[in-house]
């Protein structure tokens, strides 16, 4: 949808390119903000503890539920992230491909109100 400013990314190259230049393990607990249709997600799934998905599409939720049906460590949250309440307790890191329309909004979130250890985005350039 234009007005959401969104790119979903689904090449299989790029997401294990950018996934292998983020530091994550078995331990790690996820936060992603935008599961759009759960290419990132799985990913996260394969190399992370738990991951909670939040997406404020419904219909995405959806998408994503029927891509992790053979997994049993994540959770998704159909949610507004800028509504969301992160956790202030146990830690956790944040990933997103966030829309580019919001996305000082959700920095603004993400740096004032979360208790991340790391956050990983992929923002527009410029």
């Amino acid at each position: 949808n234009i007005k959401d400013s969104q790119n979903f990314i689904t090449s299989k190259y790029h997401i294990e390119k950018i996934m292998n230049c983020i530091s994550l393990d078995e331990k790690d607990n996820i936060f992603e903000i935008g599961a759009g249709k759960g290419h990132f997600t799985v990913e996260l799934i394969k190399r992370c503890n738990f991951v909670t998905a939040l997406e404020i599409d419904s219909k995405l939720c959806e998408v994503t539920r029927n891509k992790l049906l053979n997994y049993p460590n994540y959770q998704i949250v159909n949610d507004d992230i800028l509504k969301f309440t992160f956790p202030s307790h146990n830690p956790y890191k944040i990933f997103g491909s966030i829309p580019y329309n919001i996305s000082t909004n959700i920095i603004r979130k993400i740096v004032f109100e979360s208790a991340a250890t790391v956050t990983y985005l992929i923002v527009e350039y410029g």
